[in-house]
Order: C-alpha cells, then structure tokens, then sequence
C-alpha cells in the first residue's frame, strides 16, 4: 500500500473514532413508501454492525425520500461507512454517484454547525485524501466507478466548500506524472459531462448551492491558480502526455469568462 492509499485509510479509520459516540442506532428514520426501503431494510440498518453494512443495504439509507432527519445522530453515524464504502469504488447509491453524500450537504446548509470543529476537520482530512486518490487512479488510466467530474459534483453536494474541494484538486493535477494526464481528463470531463460541447460546468449539485458558494466556485475557476495550471499543462503537453483532444478542452475551458461561469451556474437557481 503505498502512501496516498495509506493516508486515505487513515481518513477512514480516524472518521470511525470520531463519530463512534452517535452508535448504536436506536432508532432510524428511514421513508417506507413502496418506491424507498422496508421495514426489514430499517431493521437490518439498525442491527448490523456499522463496518459489516453492504453498500446495496446503506444505499436504501441513501435513496429514501426521508430529507435530513430531525437526529441528526443517525446520519453522522453513518459517516464514516459512506467513507469507506467510496474510497473502496463501492458508493451506497442507487443512482448517480454523484448524490451519494447529498443529505449530508443538506444538513450543513441547514445548519453550519450541525458538525463539531474536529469533525468537520475529520471529513475534510478524508474529502482531500480521497480525491488525491482519485487523481491519481485517473492520471494512471485506471477504470474505476467514479471520476473526477462526479467526484467535484459529489463534494459539493456534500457541503465541503469550493476553496477546500478545488485546492484539493489544484494539489493532485500539481503532481508529477499522473497530474498532468489527470487534469486533462477533468478539463475535459467539465467540458462535456452533463451538457453539449462548447459549454461550461452544469453540475446538479448547484441546485442546493447558495450563491455566494457558485460565486466563490466561479472565482476559483477563473483564477491566477488554475490559470497557471492550464498554461503549464499546455506549454509542456506532450511531456505531459496530453492528447490533441485534451488540448483542446483545456484551451476552451480556460478561454471561459467569469461571465460566461456565471451564467450557465444561474441555471441552478
């Protein structure tokens, strides 16, 4: 196991010490209408030990229609699983990957302090390892569930702040190797996932967004940083080993104005 693997891991295991106090469940709010979970999904949630819970049995917990529970608890209970169970290319959703952690973004637009400073640093620590991780399975040409561009839509959804979520990325792309190659498949994946070409991020993780968060995102986007990266990913491209194709993404998103950002995440409003 090598370091970033190891420091995930480490992620992992330090977010199960620190949101040990919400166990056992005593109760568990969970929508039982016939399109969500059963009764017996409620009761297996409950009675199964946290590290032995199957994706396909949390992902009911993810899918049901039930929003943020009043106890919060049972959510951060469940935390450390979701973490684990994604480093592990297994995600507990149903659907798009992307949506995984959407209740846990919920609970802290609903209320900022809904987690403690040293969780909310524990979740952190875990986001930034995990899409190091990310960055350099895809850099490496690795197959795996996730990518890059779900991976920027689900650390939205789940409430971590631009700033944090995008020097994460600056970080991994900064690396020598794997970095550049990542970074052009972001750059292309943000150019043509969820929209047609020649259009810029359209991330549904934005519909729950405040404002001033798309206007600190738009912000980094086009910022002296990351302008930087695509010109040094450009200038020494086939070093870096990116495509005529790739290049051509990177150029279209760093020609993209603030404006042109800005507009397209209003869509979301």
């Amino acid at each position: 196991m090598d370091a970033l693997a190891t420091r995930l891991l480490a992620t992992v295991d330090a977010a199960y010490r620190t949101f040990a106090r919400y166990g056992p469940l005593r109760h568990l709010t969970l929508c039982l209408c016939n399109c969500c979970a059963t009764p017996e999904d409620r009761q297996k949630l409950i009675n199964t030990p946290l590290r032995q819970i199957p994706s396909a049995l949390l992902a009911e917990y993810t899918n049901s229609a039930h929003g943020v529970p009043p106890d919060t608890d049972e959510l951060k209970y469940f935390l450390p699983r979701y973490f684990e169970l994604i480093s592990d290319d297994d995600s507990p959703d149903h659907g798009p990957s992307a949506h995984v952690l959407q209740r846990l973004g919920d609970m802290i637009r609903a209320d900022p302090m809904a987690l403690d400073p040293q969780e909310r640093q524990v979740c952190a620590d875990w986001m930034a390892a995990y899409i190091q991780c990310l960055i350099r399975s895809e850099g490496s040409g690795e197959d795996r569930v996730d990518c890059l561009t779900s991976c920027f839509e689900t650390m939205f959804a789940a409430g971590f702040s631009a700033d944090l979520v995008m020097a994460a990325y600056l970080s991994g792309f900064r690396q020598p190797g794997y970095g550049p190659k990542a970074a052009g498949a972001f750059a292309q994946g943000l150019m043509t996932s969820h929209v047609n070409y020649g259009r810029p991020l359209d991330l549904y993780a934005l519909t729950s967004a405040a404002q001033s968060e798309k206007d600190q995102l738009v912000a980094l986007l086009t910022g002296q940083d990351w302008a930087d990266l695509w010109q040094s990913l450009l200038t020494d491209a086939p070093v870096n080993g990116l495509d005529e194709t790739e290049c051509i993404m990177i150029r279209a998103l760093a020609a993209l104005s603030p404006e042109v950002w800005a507009a397209n995440l209003m869509r979301h409003n």
